[in-house]
């Protein structure tokens, strides 16, 4: 596929998420009301499904098993569904069909606590706020979060033996990732449609590690310490590539620093970026 062609293609599908998200200027506006809170208990839940109309998700990790949680909302029609509680997956969602948000005074906001060795399958999907996961001790299995408007921090404080895939797609606003080298390099899927990325590989490499980003309008951002290894294919329409000691190999869009010709644990990103700039952060 033609490299402009592509990103059109990714820019239209944010596009279209964003248009049936919003839905149109007739929907009701919602009435704040009076601050409600409630709490979830799963002992046995190893997969959660989030489906959050607007707000903030706040996961944490710790030593503890077992899922846990605080749901804060101070509108009645965003009192959350609870499917699978006790079971191996548990869902929560919002149903908020035919309203909307208001845009002051909003007060959605979710805490859940997390352990265990064996890794949480977590899934999120949130209209216009933030998810912001720290793992600490903890294991993650799958990392999946979708907002439409807002922002994803990640920080991925201790080793992620158990992390398979790591998927976040962001409509409008940025992805955060940090501690990203204490994963297996798992399979990715980072996008941004407009705004952007910052991967975090600054505590350096336990293997050779492999990742994937673009953005549609913006900036990514990779983080690293001085000495290690990189190959970056930078595919950029309209922009520039800037870091400081890599070479371009030849015509291509691929640039080595000195250090990635002595072999050893390297890394490998492919970035992609239509208008926006890429560069590299050495520590």
């Amino acid at each position: 596929m033609n490299k402009r062609i592509g990103f059109l293609v990714i820019l239209v599908l944010f596009s279209s998420w964003i248009f049936v998200a919003c839905g149109d200027d007739t929907t009701q506006e919602l009435s704040i009301g009076t601050l409600q809170t409630e709490s979830i208990i799963s002992n046995d839940s190893k997969a959660i499904s989030l489906d959050i109309a607007g707000g903030e998700i706040q996961l944490q990790g710790n030593s503890d098993t077992g899922l846990m949680g605080q749901l804060d909302y101070n509108i009645p029609q965003l009192k959350p569904q609870t499917d699978g509680i006790g079971s191996p997956s548990l869902k929560i969602h919002q149903n908020i069909s035919g309203s909307k948000l208001p845009s002051n005074g909003l007060v959605n906001r979710w805490n859940l606590q997390f352990g265990g060795k064996e890794g949480l399958d977590f899934s999120a999907a949130i209209g216009n706020g933030s998810v912001i996961a720290n793992t600490g001790n903890a294991q993650l299995s799958n990392f999946y979060a979708k907002v439409l408007n807002g922002s994803v921090d990640l920080n991925l404080e201790q080793p992620q033996t158990s992390l398979k895939q790591l998927s976040v797609e962001v409509g409008t606003g940025s992805i955060s990732m940090k501690g990203l080298a204490n994963t297996n390099s798992p399979a990715m899927n980072i996008k941004v449609g407009s705004g952007k990325i910052t991967l975090d590989f600054s505590t350096g490499l336990n293997a050779t590690y492999y990742a994937v980003a673009g953005v549609g309008n913006g900036d990514i951002t990779f983080v690293v310490p001085s000495g290690l290894g990189i190959k970056v294919t930078a595919t950029i329409t309209t922009g520039n590539f800037s870091a400081p000691g890599f070479n371009r190999i030849g015509n291509q869009t691929i640039y080595t620093n000195a250090e990635y010709a002595k072999g050893g644990n390297v890394l490998n990103l492919d970035l992609r970026v239509s208008n926006g700039n890429i560069k590299a952060l050495i520590k």
